[in-house]
């Protein structure tokens, strides 16, 4: 298979432009990029790279080594980096409270910086990206990918989201990146835990703030998230957007396929893809980097999720932007209705 062949491979499961430059950090035994599909699952599956990965990961990991731990009692907002690409104005910011560290993404249209309002994104995954523009992502790229009809490797403009509709307003998107997105995980079992915790840690930061609980925009895994961190009755009485939630418990979610992953296992063909982790380990200081590699995603949700629980179905927002959004091809939203 041409290199042409092994990129429309990357696409099919789903790794994009990521795979590639993955592919380019790590190198398989013989040297030379997989020729065949087999050969491209044993190189995701052998994949191990200890060299500081790219992107906003490789920020993070800058950042970190930067910061100095607080005592318990202070926290403290750092700023890690911040860049504007597509009209959107990201920064990369470190909340330090006590002995937690957590990033946050804040998204917001250039201009005035006065007092403007926010609103905290806790995205789905695990593995999942935090909300944020891509500075790698030029408008020179985009347009580049559509003329050669290659748009789907990357998605849409940073313009054409739906966050940019508030960003519009004066609002801030603060994006959390908890333990268990691209950003960094320790692949523990029970992670979840840490990455509810991380959620409640941004959520607390910001409200101290404005003397209030912060309006909250939650997807998918980011509903049990929020519910994990702030408790039903807490999450109930919160200004919430929700989007496509899965209705029912974790465990139930994961016990729904697991026989499809099973047969999927089995047949070679994994349908769960592949996703690159970003490992971190612990030391007596805090946290350290330690390698890059890639994963099935359906293998690390199983670990991340441990014995999590937490069923969105029985959680009944009443805030004025307690919405349920979910497409109609989801067949989520079949069993929410199930639920009704």
């Amino acid at each position: 298979m041409s290199r042409v062949g092994i990129l429309s491979v990357f696409a099919a499961v789903g790794l994009g432009l990521s795979a590639l430059a993955y592919s380019q950090s790590v190198s398989p035994a013989a040297g030379q990029l997989p020729s065949t599909d087999a050969e491209l699952r044993e190189f995701f599956a052998d994949s191990h790279s200890t060299e500081k990965p790219m992107g906003l990961e490789g920020v993070w990991i800058d950042c970190l080594d930067r910061l100095s731990p607080l005592p318990s009692g202070t926290s403290q907002k750092v700023v890690c980096k911040s860049w504007t690409a597509q009209g959107v104005e990201s920064t990369l910011v470190a909340l330090q409270s006590g002995p937690e560290t957590v990033p946050v993404i804040e998204n917001r249209l250039p201009g005035p910086t006065g007092n403007r309002r926010f609103v905290i994104d806790v995205q789905g995954g695990p593995r999942g990206d935090p909300t944020y523009s891509n500075e790698a992502i030029t408008e020179e790229l985009l347009a580049r990918l559509r003329r050669s009809g290659a748009i789907e490797l990357i998605g849409v403009s940073e313009l054409d989201r739906p966050y940019v509709q508030l960003m519009e307003r004066g609002i801030t998107v603060v994006s959390v990146g908890y333990w268990g997105t691209s950003l960094r995980t320790l692949e523990e079992r029970n992670e979840f835990e840490l990455g509810a915790q991380d959620v409640r840690t941004a959520i607390n930061f910001h409200r101290d703030q404005i003397r209030a609980d912060p309006p909250l925009i939650t997807s998918s895994l980011g509903n049990h998230l929020a519910l994990a961190a702030l408790g039903r009755e807490r999450l109930e009485g919160m200004n919430v957007l929700s989007l496509v939630p899965v209705m029912d418990g974790l465990q139930q979610h994961i016990n729904r396929f697991t026989d499809e992953i099973a047969k999927d296992k089995a047949d070679g063909e994994p349908k769960s893809g592949w996703g690159r982790l970003t490992v971190f380990i612990r030391r007596d200081e805090g946290f350290a980097f330690d390698h890059t590699r890639m994963a099935l995603t359906s293998d690390y949700i199983e670990k991340y999720l441990g014995d999590a629980d937490y069923p969105w179905k029985y959680v009944s927002l009443k805030g004025r932007c307690s919405t349920l959004v979910l497409g109609r091809k989801d067949p989520r939203t079949r069993l929410y209705r199930t639920h009704e």
